[in-house]
């Protein structure tokens, strides 16, 4: 077996030739009597154009003797080498990496490739009680560390999840041990080790190619939903991303997420999540940590996120780890991919609405990589097909761009630099352009100091800027422009002592937030120019978490993180702080089955200020101040997991309840636009949401899928010093997005190795609503009285999305993977209210009620999508 550190080279003091081409490396000859073994080395550096690195001090006053003709490099090196206390590294063509051998043996295995022969590692010590085997589990094709990839010791309980370096450790007393290693994206295999003493194995895995599409919510070990201690996590990989039909066929994160239990929007053409009860402004969504104001394009139509550049998602919406702040109700966190360090590979797909491309590969071979994604789409001529003369007259345009340079000084030391930019321009009757986007930059390093803890130093800047101009009336033109822009820096150390994982850390954000400077847009305007002056805040944290087993049933995570915040404007800064404890249990009942309790506290200190039902582009952020205090969250939450069928068919039950404090609620008649006053429209009251949550997922086989039902409540409560403005007097009533039901039915049929057909069925209750139930006239102009806030419902929400995706070839070796991808959005065409406004009859006099369908028709689309 090849004895390899991967990427140690890297960090020596390099003596070598330049590379010339090899020669024939499996017919060796050499004859040395007594010599130094640094000429030797030069000697075969120069005869067979190799490539050799060494530390000096390793090699001197060694003398070698071997006389050898005939054999390959490898038992060449052997023979050279015998009793100097040295081992090597042979890479393909032409390098040759020498180690010192202090014992404690690294051996690789190469999945693809490995034998069914014994693997022995460490020498034999009679007085040995116990022995660590450590190592390393990589991508095989691209040297990329693989998280969430499980060792485990057949027939006994003994096992290890990999962390974000690929990192793994057994505990274990010298012996013969099988050892199965698993990744779901990877080829599963097993081995045979003889384990004398502590030792390193590290792993080469390959991707299973003729792996299908299939539902895994989490991309971690099969019994994940069972054992992991904090509840309400998912870990989404792009495959499930890819399964689930989306709107005009483009593969979507946040259609994926909305598939989960507890989740929700409020309809077609809204932007933004509603999760357990929150508004959408109280979800956190990171790219690379770096924050995203606007997670979508087309006022809610696509996500802002091309799925070709992403490596995962981690979605929390229960118990939420002690890093991460600032938000109520859910993160949502996309890690973009890196680039290969070994060869050039790249994806893309063209559609009826956009095309998407993206490449990635070596800058330096095994140490500099790059990502590289562009995403641009033309809907101008669908919405043209559409009735609306308005829209008629309507264009549209959206486009993003991914970038990723991720670097490898050595075995321990990863810098990553990414970059985001996103541009929506929307036309309305060439009367009204929307013009809005996002920028985004974050710097990341990764450092192992030592065998057990890793430090991470993380900086980012993002930017949303919106631009909004009217021209339809020249007397009228006008310019609004406002931005938002966030820059951050965060230190955190993950250090494993004994049972116990530790993360902990100190983070500083800065905020800027312009609300809006209106301007005029021609001479002939007789607007009034208006600048809101713009608000600062600094929020700083320091967190502490800590995840740990009890024993073989129980397990803890227990976190605390104290946040204090100042901000204001016009030079006036009002502070606030407080600490917010996180806790987790997990009590496994079974193999099989556990039952997990959950509470976190949660902050914020921004504010998301809207008076429509969904979030738009020209919303507005604003900072707490004396006027408007921090919304505080209390969550808690207790499940029921249980598997069946070798953790094949998953099934949960999960309860949950959430108080919040100075939740914003606005006025009657709130008046939001270009306000330099906007405390004055707005409330504060207290909310409480509460529901219980229902899985049931079948993850492999020919046929899978998932049914997901929730039903949940999101109520508020407002009451007022002044009695004018306490709404409902004074008794909880529905928030806009409260939608009790919730379900979604999805399933992935294999038809056959190359054909599939996905199905995707989605209800829920009609948002709740004021309506009019009565009109007066007041000087000969009529007033709408309306019912207590939110007192009646829209219709229900239904709709089918189905999907057929073909694939060209199944050929294991092929320059071009490929598949065609037809889908139908709203099969049976369902005209889904988004919402029901009244207008007077212009005969009567009477109010009638109208109802508006964003989307009434079934949407077609098909797509081409290739990968090489």
């Amino acid at each position: 077996m090849k004895k390899l550190i991967l990427l140690t080279f890297i960090s020596l003091q390099i003596f070598g030739s330049i590379d010339l081409g090899a020669q024939d490396l499996d017919s060796v000859s050499l004859n040395y009597n007594n010599r130094n073994l640094v000429d030797a080395l030069s000697d075969l550096q120069t005869r067979y154009k190799l490539n050799i690195y060494y530390k000096k001090e390793w090699l001197k006053n060694k003398r070698v003797s071997a006389s050898i003709e005939g054999v390959n490099i490898e038992k060449a090196f052997n023979r050279l080498l015998y009793g100097q206390k040295l081992t090597f590294i042979f890479r393909k063509p032409d390098h040759i990496i020498l180690l010192p051998d202090d014992g404690n043996v690294i051996e690789t295995i190469t999945a693809e490739k490995s034998s069914n022969n014994k693997i022995v590692i460490g020498n034999i010590d009679f007085g040995a009680v116990t022995a660590i085997l450590s190592g390393v589990i990589v991508n095989g094709e691209n040297s990329m560390p693989l998280e969430n990839a499980v060792v485990s010791v057949n027939n006994t309980n003994i096992r290890n999840v990999t962390d974000r370096n690929g990192f793994y450790q057994l505990e274990l007393s010298p012996g013969e041990y099988d050892l199965k290693f698993h990744h779901p994206t990877m080829v599963d295999f097993d081995v045979t080790i003889t384990l004398n003493s502590e030792g390193r194995l590290n792993v080469n895995m390959f991707e299973d190619v003729l792996r299908l599409s299939e539902v895994i919510i989490n991309e971690e070990a099969l019994d994940q939903n069972v054992s992991e201690t904090v509840t309400g996590k998912e870990v989404i990989s792009v495959e499930t991303i890819k399964s689930i039909p989306a709107f005009f066929g483009e593969a979507d994160v946040l259609s994926t997420v909305l598939s989960l239990p507890g989740v929700s929007k409020v309809g077609e053409g809204s932007s933004g999540l509603n999760v357990r009860g929150g508004g959408v402004g109280q979800n956190l969504i990171q790219i690379d940590n770096a924050t995203i104001y606007n997670p979508t394009h087309l006022f809610g139509f696509f996500s802002a996120f091309n799925t070709d550049a992403i490596k995962k998602v981690n979605f929390y919406r229960g118990s939420i780890p002690a890093q991460f702040g600032g938000r109520l109700s859910s993160i949502l966190d996309v890690e973009i991919k890196p680039g290969s360090k070994s060869e050039f590979s790249g994806n893309g797909g063209v559609g009826f609405i956009n095309s998407r491309f993206s490449i990635n590969g070596p800058i330096y071979k095994d140490t500099t990589s790059f990502m590289v994604a562009f995403r641009a789409a033309y809907p101008s001529y669908i919405i043209r097909q559409l009735e609306d003369q308005d829209l008629k007259n309507s264009s549209a345009f959206f486009g993003d761009t991914n970038l990723k340079i991720d670097h490898l000084f050595n075995s321990k030391n990863r810098l990553s630099v990414s970059g985001y930019l996103s541009r929506d321009r929307f036309n309305f009757t060439d009367d009204v352009l929307y013009d809005f986007g996002n920028k985004a930059l974050g710097v990341d390093w990764n450092s192992q100091i030592s065998e057990n803890s890793f430090l991470q130093l993380t900086a980012n800047h993002s930017r949303y800027n919106y631009l909004l101009e009217e021209k339809s009336d020249p007397q009228q033109a006008s310019t609004l422009e406002a931005h938002v822009v966030e820059s951050s820096v965060e230190l955190q150390s993950d250090t494993e002592i004994k049972s116990h994982v530790l993360k902990y850390g100190v983070s500083l954000k800065r905020i800027e937030i312009n609300p809006g400077t209106y301007s005029k847009d021609s001479e002939e305007s007789i607007i009034e120019p208006i600048d809101i002056k713009r608000e600062d805040g600094l929020e700083a944290a320091l967190f502490l978490g800590d995840n740990f087993k009890l024993n073989s049933k129980i397990s803890f995570y227990a976190g605390l993180r104290y946040s204090l915040f100042s901000g204001g404007r016009d030079g006036i800064e009002d502070s606030y702080s407080g600490v917010e404890p996180r806790l987790a249990i997990n009590l496994q009942t079974s193999a099989s089955s556990s039952v997990k309790l959950g509470y976190n506290k949660m902050r914020q200190y921004t504010h998301l200020i809207s008076n429509t039902t969904a979030a738009t582009p020209v919303d507005i952020w604003k900072i707490t101040n004396a006027e408007i205090t921090p919304s505080i969250a209390d969550q808690i939450s207790l499940g029921y997991f249980r598997n069946f069928k070798s953790n094949t068919l998953e099934t949960s039950i999960e309860v949950y309840y959430k108080k919040t404090e100075a939740l914003v609620e606005y006025i009657n008649g709130a008046d939001l636009f270009l306000n330099s006053n906007i405390e004055n429209e707005i409330l504060q009251g207290e909310g409480k949401a509460y529901g219980v949550e229902l899985l049931l997922k079948k993850s492999r086989g020919d046929f899978n899928g998932f049914i997901s039902y929730t039903y949940s409540r999101s109520l508020i409560q407002v009451i007022d010093s002044e009695p004018i403005n306490t709404i409902n007097n004074g008794e909880f009533f529905p928030t806009n997005f409260d939608q009790p039901h919730n379900l979604t039915v999805f399933s992935n049929i294999k038809v056959s190795r190359r054909f599939s057909i996905n199905t995707n069925f989605i209800f829920n209750t009609g948002r709740a609503i004021s309506y009019p139930e009565s009109t007066y006239e007041v000087r000969g102009i009529t007033i709408a009285d309306f019912s207590e806030r939110n007192k009646y419902r829209i219709p229900d929400y239904h709709r089918l999305d189905i999907s057929f995706t073909l694939s060209t070839s199944l050929k294991r070796k092929k320059k071009v993977e490929a598949n065609w991808s037809l889908s139908i959005y709203n099969l049976y065409g369902r005209k889904n209210a988004y919402s029901v406004y009244f207008k007077n009859d212009p005969i009567t006099g009477d109010s009638e009620a109208y109802k508006l369908s964003v989307i009434g028709r079934p949407i077609i689309a098909l797509s081409y999508n290739f990968k090489f």
